[in-house]
């Protein structure tokens, strides 16, 4: 339901924030690299258009995040919470400019984490869940729109 995904969305809003603290506070200067290369690809897959490759390279890039983080709980749950709107996240992404809004976001995020910005990098995850939530609204009413106009 609408009031399901709305607050899936707030909750994995504030657990990816924590993710950016912690990745913050726990990423070596290899994982910095690892994440750089990661959002590269990203670059190239978003200009592309390959919203597949895109969508699977995001979901790799934020695993890989909670993973460097360390925290098991933290990791689980937003684990969970990913296979609940896995369907949802990848048919926004094919929403007009939405990858490359979610590709600027994500190169923001990579620099704040680089300049060891705990603070910065939690309000840019939050704010990319934000802004991924209501690419799902508009996707949802735009699905709703055509289903009533046939």
């Amino acid at each position: 339901s609408s009031k399901r995904i709305d607050e899936i969305y707030f909750i994995r809003g504030h657990l990816l924030s924590l993710v950016g603290r912690s990745v913050v506070e726990n990423a070596t200067d290899d994982d910095l690299a690892e994440f750089r290369q990661r959002v590269e690809a990203m670059v190239d897959l978003a200009e592309s258009g390959d919203v597949d490759g895109y969508f699977w390279a995001h979901v790799a890039l934020q695993e890989r995040m909670a993973e460097v983080g360390g925290n098991e709980t933290l990791k689980g749950i937003l684990d969970s919470l990913a296979l609940r709107t896995m369907v949802l996240r990848h048919t926004s992404l094919a929403q007009p400019g939405r990858l490359r809004a979610s590709v600027a976001a994500q190169l923001r995020i990579l620099e704040a984490i680089e300049q060891r910005d705990g603070e910065l990098a939690a309000l840019l995850l939050s704010r990319a869940t934000v802004a991924a939530h209501g690419a799902v609204k508009e996707s949802e009413l735009a699905k709703r729109a055509g289903k009533a106009a046939s």
